[in-house]
């Protein structure tokens, strides 16, 4: 916890977490249309978890990224790999 007089000085920002149209946004501007096409259900997975446990975007890029360049990885490998809780202080 900051003092009050750093959170004085501070500007507060909420964001909120994307939506399934918007990740699917943020996958096609990154990695392209080609990724989008194959990050249907990576996606889907993303908001599952994101849903239950603090994740990040970059997390979900990840995991469309290394399926598109030919990672040999099953779905579940691929969401184990880079989809960890983000508020633990070591993934399990």
């Amino acid at each position: 916890e900051f003092p009050p007089a750093f959170l004085r000085r501070c500007v507060r920002l909420d964001l909120r977490d994307p939506d399934e149209a918007k990740l699917r946004d943020i996958v096609r501007q990154n990695l392209g249309e080609e990724a989008l096409a194959q990050a249907d259900d990576l996606i889907g997975a993303f908001l599952s978890r994101a849903a239950v446990q603090s994740l990040a975007t970059d997390q979900l890029l990840a995991a469309v990224h290394l399926r598109v360049t030919g990672a040999d990885l099953t779905r579940e490998e691929l969401l184990t790999a880079v989809m960890h809780r983000l508020d633990e202080a070591f993934p399990s």
